[in-house]
């Protein structure tokens, strides 16, 4: 099992705090600390899938 991750960088945010208006896709292999940063700052949102 593989876990695509796409990382989407966010011009703003939207009047839902849970989520924001993102742009273009970010790609990098610090997948996980991005994802943990997201977490925290909340200023990227993350679309998960399994393969």
């Amino acid at each position: 099992m593989k876990i695509q991750v796409t990382l989407l960088s966010c011009t703003q945010l939207s009047t839902d705090s849970n989520h924001c208006l993102c742009t273009q896709p970010i790609q990098t292999f610090k997948a996980s600390l991005l994802i943990e940063n997201a977490h925290i700052g909340g200023i990227l949102h993350l679309q998960l899938g399994i393969a």
